[in-house]
C-alpha cells in the first residue's frame, strides 16, 4: 500500500481500511462524509443567521476531511481545533458575556498537547455534556416554544446515536469495520449540530 500523503502520524486511529478507493484518499468514507458537516453550516448560516457558527462547522467539515484524506498531525490539528472552536461558540450561544478571549489558552493548550489525543477528548466531551445539560433544561422549560423542545431533543438524541456510533468503530472495529461508523458519526453529528444550534 502506498501512503500519497506519507506516514500515518495522528494520535487517533480509525477503523476504515487505507487507500482503497482513490489513491489519494486514505480513508475514503470517513473523507466524503465530512461533507454533511459542510452542509449543515451552510444551512445554519444561510437559513438560520448563524454566521459565525455556520463557518465553524463548515471548518470542522473542511478539517475532518484533510484529517481522513491525509491522516496527517496537520489535519487532526485542523479538525479538532475546528471542533473546539465551534463548542465554544455553541457555549457562547448560551453564556452570552462569555469573551472570545478563553479561545487563546484552549487554543494555546490544545496545541501544546495535540500529539495527546484524551486532553482534546476531555475538553471536547465536557463541551457537549454542558450543551447537552443545556438542552435538557430547554426541554424542561415550559415558556420555550414546541420548536425549539423538539430541535432540542433531535440534538440530544442525534448526538448519542453518532456517539454510540463513534465507540462502535473504536472499540469493533473488527467485526464491524464493512459498516463504516465513523462514517455514521458525521452524518448523526452534523444532523445534531444544526439541530442544537438551531434551538440553543
Amino acid at each position: 500500500m502506498t501512503e500519497f500523503w506519507g506516514h500515518e502520524d495522528i494520535s487517533i486511529h480509525f477503523c476504515e481500511d487505507k487507500y482503497t478507493h482513490i489513491f489519494w484518499i486514505a480513508e475514503y468514507y470517513n473523507t466524503i462524509s465530512c461533507g454533511f458537516y459542510i452542509l449543515s453550516g451552510i444551512m445554519l448560516w444561510k437559513l438560520q443567521r448563524e454566521k459565525t457558527i455556520g463557518i465553524s462547522l463548515i471548518c470542522v467539515g473542511l478539517g475532518s476531511m484533510v484529517l481522513h484524506g491525509t491522516l496527517r498531525y496537520y489535519g487532526q490539528w485542523m479538525d479538532e481545533v475546528a471542533m473546539l472552536i465551534t463548542s465554544f461558540f455553541g457555549i457562547r450561544k448560551i453564556k452570552k458575556n462569555l469573551s472570545n478571549i478563553y479561545l487563546v489558552p484552549i487554543i494555546a493548550f490544545y496545541s501544546y498537547f495535540q500529539s495527546f489525543f484524551p486532553y482534546f477528548l476531555i475538553i471536547f466531551t465536557g463541551a457537549q455534556i454542558f450543551l447537552g445539560y443545556k438542552s435538557i433544561k430547554t426541554i424542561k422549560n415550559k415558556k420555550v416554544t414546541l420548536k425549539k423542545k423538539i430541535m432540542s431533543i433531535m440534538y440530544i438524541q442525534f448526538f448519542l446515536m453518532g456517539t454510540i456510533c463513534w465507540l462502535t468503530d473504536q472499540f469493533y472495529c473488527h467485526e464491524l469495520k464493512d459498516y463504516h461508523f465513523h462514517a455514521w458519526w458525521h452524518l448523526f453529528t452534523s444532523i445534531a449540530a444544526f439541530c442544537g444550534f438551531s434551538s440553543f
